[in-house]
Parts: structure tokens; sequence; C-alpha cells
């Protein structure tokens, strides 16, 4: 067997449904390893349930760690949340380390195509998409944007050699600046997923933070819109406490979407409305505006996405907006 092509052994790798089997081919023989090690070390979940989680699993992807070889192997890393879950007898605590819960906790946001009969028509749009995220928002662990509560995974994504996709499936969570300056050093090129939506809207420089401190949206950094590989970013737009017949007119801030649109690879765009809360004051709204359209006087951002996929949840006017300021054409799924 040690005479077959490579071509036809990494096919044969391709056929082990278990990566338990996948990792047993591979001990066999040291061409089979170099063969299936790609396969076996290929994808990294992070499945955090607090600060201390989050330390302890990158801990062990260190060069003398027990998960060595992801870093050489490893093209994708995905950050998800765990429940809380009480544990009080080692026995209990033993049983739950036995199984791998992330997939019965986590479930992606699917894009609009996902389970209809364009699913298989529409390549990369449709490929990239994930199951529903549906974790209870009571039970999750946000950790603050801290740079040293994130160290531990811009230490990681320093250390792995050939990363190409990130998945941030942290819900409730904004996407920290420390893994931003993380991989635009490290991993210019990487494809970016951001799927929970994000509080853009009060992240413009010169916004007055302290007014906003209830918004919740104070860990995004604007600076995010400029990652080369952004390929999905999830949005939260504030829906302003009108009748549906005054939605037309409600205070959209458009000025932001010029800057939503201009990672040159962003192709999945999920966009949901808040709750109006103590945001129901236009004073608030127009406030926003002023800071985006002023950045937008000092920058300008010019839209450079072709966007294969929209989903919008809500209460939302936006779609006319959007068609202002970049090209719709190549759009291939939308979700309303």
């Amino acid at each position: 067997m040690d005479r077959l092509p490579v071509e036809l052994l990494r096919q044969i790798c391709y056929l082990f449904e278990d990566k338990k089997d996948l990792s047993s081919f591979s001990q066999t023989h040291p061409t089979y390893y170099g063969i299936a090690a790609p396969l076996l070390y290929r994808t990294i979940h992070l499945k955090l349930a607090d600060g201390e989680s989050l330390r302890e699993a990158a801990s062990e992807l260190t060069d003398y760690g027990p998960g060595r070889h992801f870093l050489t192997y490893a093209r994708k890393l995905t950050l998800m949340c765990l429940l809380q879950v009480d544990l009080v007898t080692e026995r209990q605590k033993y049983l739950y380390s036995l199984k791998n819960w992330g997939p019965h906790f986590v479930h992606y946001r699917a894009l609009a195509t996902r389970d209809t009969f364009l699913e298989h028509h529409l390549g990369d749009a449709a490929n990239a998409c994930l199951p529903d995220l549906k974790i209870p928002t009571h039970q999750i662990s946000i950790l603050t944007p801290k740079d040293e509560n994130w160290e531990p995974v811009a230490s990681l994504l320093s250390r792995l050699h050939r990363l190409e996709e990130l998945d941030f499936v942290l819900e409730e969570n904004s996407f920290p600046s420390t893994l931003l300056e993380a991989v635009s050093q490290h991993h210019p090129d990487c494809q970016v997923n951001i799927w929970p939506c994000q509080g853009v809207e009060y992240s413009a420089p010169g916004i007055e933070h302290a007014k906003y401190q209830f918004i919740g949206a104070l860990g995004f950094d604007y600076h995010t819109l400029n990652l080369q590989g952004l390929k999905t970013l999830g949005v939260e737009i504030t829906m302003d406490d009108t009748s549906e017949a005054d939605m037309a007119t409600q205070p959209w801030l458009d000025e932001m979407l010029h800057f939503i649109v201009m990672p040159p690879n962003l192709k999945n765009l999920i966009v949901q409305s808040s709750p109006p809360g103590a945001l129901k004051r236009r004073s608030v709204m127009k406030m926003a505006k002023r800071n985006w359209a002023e950045l937008a006087d000092a920058v300008s951002p010019m839209p450079a996405c072709s966007l294969e996929s929209i989903s919008l949840f809500g209460r939302l006017y936006i779609l006319p907006n959007l068609a202002t300021v970049v090209d719709l054409s190549c759009v291939r799924s939308l979700e309303v």
C-alpha cells in the first residue's frame, strides 16, 4: 500500500469519517502520517465558557503542549461559547469532560441559502454558511474587551503557521482590538467571519463613549472594517421607536453604511435590529450620524465589496439605503 500514489492515499484519508480512525491510520507509516496530519489538525475549536477556560485552552497549544501539532497544520480557528454548567462533584466534572459539548451548545447563524433548493447551486456563499446560532443570552459569559483577557488567543495567532480562516462565534461579545491587531500582523490574508452582530453604530472616533455605556458596543473597534480578509460581518442597527408607516423616514445611519461595505472581500452581511430602549431618543441617533458624517468627510470611504448574501432580522428598512452605497447585483441570497 505504501507504493500507492500520494493523491490516492489522500483520497483514502478523506474516506475516514471518524478522526480516531484517521489518527490510527496515520500512525501505521511515516508516509501516511505526512498525508493525514494536515487533515487531522486542520481545525482548532476553542470552546470557551469564561476567561479562565480561554487561557486553559490556549495554553495547550504551545510548542511543547499536547496540541503542538495544530500549530503547524491548522488552517482554521473557531472561537465559540459554551454554556456555563454548574458541576459540583468530581464525577460530574469527569463525565462532562468526556463529551465534545461544543456542537450541542453552539449553532451558527445560517445564511439565506441554507436548507433551500438553491443551497447546492450557489457555490461559495452557500458553502460558507454555518448552522443557526441559538445560545440563550442569559447563560453566555461576556468577555470584556480588555487586552489581557484576549492575550492568550492573540499569542496563539502568532504561533499558528498556516491560518486561513478565523470564525468568531462568541455571541454577545464584540470582536476585540487585540485579535484585530494579531490577525493584521500575523495573518493579513486570513478570512475572518464575525457572526455575532456588532455594535458598529457607536464605534466611530470622536463619539463621546461615556454617554453610551448602556449600549454595550464599546468593545468594537471600527478599524475592524479595514480588515482585508473580512468575509462575514454581523451588524446591529438601532430600531427607532416609530410606527410601521414611519419606518422609511427613520434616521438610519446611512453614513455608517459606507464604512460597512468597505472591506473588499466582504461576502456575507447579517444585519439585526436592536430594540429601542434608551436609544429611542432621536437626538442620540442624530449625534451618531454627525460623527459618522465627519469621519466620512475625513477619510472618504470607498465601497469595495461585492456582497453575495444578505440576512436582515427585525423591523428593518435598510435595503434601499444599502443599495444606494454598494452594487447589489452580485447578491445571490437574501433573507428578510
